[in-house]
């Protein structure tokens, strides 16, 4: 109940904070227009009815105002069309047919010819014509930029003027297509592929785009082979459960240039069988420099609380049934328990040429658990936090915390989790990390070189 009358207080609140707002707006309004600035007069108006769509003061001088305002921006619009101002008038058109359609919004409907729509349309015609030709040139001109920002201004005007949405693609995608010509020109294939991406992203279809991207994957395609890892830690055959998540994740990784291969492959020749050595462009060297694995005890600890009961019993002087709340000594139990699990792991892409370091990275993964839980035999849902210090007779030192928040975190306790993560769950955890770690590193080098 208190809630829906703080709620409706605040309704009142609000509704005569708006409507003080209003009338003031109004009066603002009211002396701009007796100053004779009407734009600003009206301005202030639409705010009030924006506000407080019933205010009569507010309507009215709104259609006052915006009358005069929308009159006087038909005038200039009038002007730059007899004056073969062609811009303008387009411009001025919108500017009014703006207006007008603010005033609208606020269901005040204002006077706007429709004579002026057939002026603007055919004005808008010419202003149109002259301005494809004039980007025409400059796309003929290969000044690409300009080019762009008039097929744009085109479209917003006539989204479906001409072949203008064609050219605008050409304008913004030529520039893009000749940088990737350039940089596959020198031999950054992988650089010339995205931006090439790009294109056909947007296109569908540009030119020789996708024949080039697939000449860039061809060309660009970076091999890598994955050396066993070495495992120089006392536990024993994780290094092959780690190499198989490294190279799951560089194989499930969006990279079109990377290419896992073995360092020697089996080619069937119609002829014989041979042996053939593949030389990657760099190998892949991983190190498990230290493995450390605390499984924890589950240490118990006893609690002492109490159990929660309402009695009915009948008052001697009354005859009427009462309750009372009653707590009775008991006992529960408390568990802890932490699992960690940590794996110091290092990379090295080492070129298959030079043996140059092409990247490298070292860090420690950890992954930790921990469980904290209660256990009662008894009516768990009646069950009291607190301290008692002899179970037969009180002590001044006994405490009961029947508060809401400490009855709360005991249910909480009471309610958590009991099996603590495996062994299993936490190492693949961290190999999920390392392997993401390294992986991503190694897309990232690609990419950007």
């Amino acid at each position: 109940m208190n809630n829906r009358i703080t709620i409706i207080f605040g309704l009142i609140a609000v509704l005569v904070l708006s409507s003080c707002m209003t009338r003031r707006l109004v009066r603002e309004a009211e002396d701009l227009e007796k100053k004779g600035d009407y734009v600003s007069a009206a301005e202030l108006y639409h705010q009030a009815l924006s506000r407080r769509s019933s205010n009569d003061d507010a309507r009215s001088g709104f259609r006052r105002t915006g009358t005069i305002v929308l009159q006087e921006k038909l005038s200039n619009f009038n002007r730059a069309y007899n004056d073969q101002r062609n811009r303008e008038a387009v411009y001025n058109y919108l500017d009014a047919k703006d207006f007008y359609n603010k005033a609208k919004s606020v269901n005040v409907n204002l006077n706007f010819p429709s004579i002026y729509h057939e002026y603007y349309n055919e004005v808008k015609n010419l202003y149109l014509e002259d301005r494809y030709f004039e980007a025409y040139n400059h796309l003929q001109n290969e000044s690409f930029s300009q080019a762009e920002t008039i097929f744009r201004e085109i479209i917003r005007l006539q989204p479906n003027y001409r072949d203008a949405r064609e050219q605008l693609n050409i304008a913004i995608y030529e520039p893009v297509y000749r940088e990737s010509l350039n940089l596959m020109d020198n031999r950054e294939y992988r650089a010339a592929y995205f931006r090439l991406k790009e294109i056909t992203n947007n296109l569908g279809t540009y030119k020789d785009s996708h024949e080039l991207k697939r000449e860039c994957i061809e060309k660009g395609s970076y091999t890598i082979a994955v050396a066993p890892i070495i495992n120089n830690s006392s536990r024993r055959g994780i290094e092959r459960n780690i190499e198989s998540q490294i190279i799951n994740k560089l194989n499930l990784i969006n990279n079109p240039f990377l290419r896992l291969v073995d360092k020697t492959v089996v080619s069937q020749d119609e002829v014989e069988s041979t042996m053939v050595a593949v030389a990657p462009d760099a190998i892949l060297f991983s190190e498990i420099n230290s493995f450390d694995y605390t499984p924890g005890r589950l240490e118990e600890t006893e609690k002492r609380g109490y159990l929660k009961t309402v009695v009915e019993y009948k008052d001697d002087e009354t005859d009427e049934i009462r309750r009372r709340t009653e707590y009775s000594k008991v006992t529960y139990s408390e568990f802890e328990q932490q699992r960690s699990v940590s794996m110091n792991f290092s990379y090295r892409l080492v070129d298959d040429r030079t043996g140059r370091i092409l990247n490298s990275g070292t860090r420690t993964f950890r992954a930790r658990d921990r469980i904290h839980y209660a256990v009662y035999g008894g009516d768990s849902d009646n069950l009291v936090p607190g301290y008692w210090k002899h179970r037969r007779r009180d002590s001044e030192e006994d405490v009961i915390r029947d508060s809401r928040r400490h009855v709360r975190d005991l249910q909480a306790l009471l309610d958590s989790r009991k099996e603590i993560k495996s062994y299993e769950t936490l190492v693949a955890d961290i190999f999920e990390s390392a392997s993401e770690y390294v992986s991503s590193n190694i897309n990232r080098y690609i990419i950007e070189n």
